[in-house]
């Protein structure tokens, strides 16, 4: 599957409340754009997310999104799963999870997922972002990198700390 004229394989590009998104068991290959992306001009209130077992390759992001892969921004409340997905030979930057509204509130578990480019979760300064499980780093491969707080949990949504 070929997607050209700097176009994204899945978008969502809407003004949403509530979202309760579930985007699983794709392959996107060669987009011109973003593989999975949701970026809604002025926000989503409420985003219950779950990608899972996509694999997204030789994307390009010629359309100059924040990443290549997944791209997942601008919400006010995200409670999120992205596991078991397969991130290969993508342009630059494979995945970010972030929003720059006021005060965002986020709980991610990112599990099972590879990818051959870095990732990227955001945070502004006024925002909570929870982050599971302890040890994210050892249960997906490739770099995952951060900006802002981003607090460590032992699962979502409950927010248990992480031991020191």
């Amino acid at each position: 599957l070929d997607i050209g004229n700097a176009s994204n394989g899945i978008a969502i590009n809407q003004n949403f409340s509530t979202l309760d998104l579930a985007i699983l068991n794709n392959e996107i290959h060669r987009c011109e754009g973003t593989g999975i992306i949701s970026y809604s001009p002025s926000g989503i209130d409420s985003l219950a997310l779950d990608i899972s077992d996509n694999k997204i390759s030789n994307c390009q992001n010629m359309s100059s999104n924040a990443a290549s892969g997944l791209d997942i921004e601008q919400y006010t409340n995200l409670a999120g799963s992205v596991t078991n997905n397969t991130l290969s030979d993508n342009t630059g930057i494979a995945v970010v999870i972030g929003s720059t509204l006021p005060t965002p509130t986020a709980c991610l578990t990112l599990t099972g997922n590879s990818s051959s480019t870095d990732y990227l979760l955001t945070n502004p300064g006024d925002g909570i972002f929870n982050l599971s499980p302890c040890n994210v780093d050892a249960v997906n491969s490739g770099v995952i990198n951060t900006s802002g707080t981003i607090t460590p949990v032992q699962s979502c949504p409950d927010a248990t700390p992480c031991p020191p």
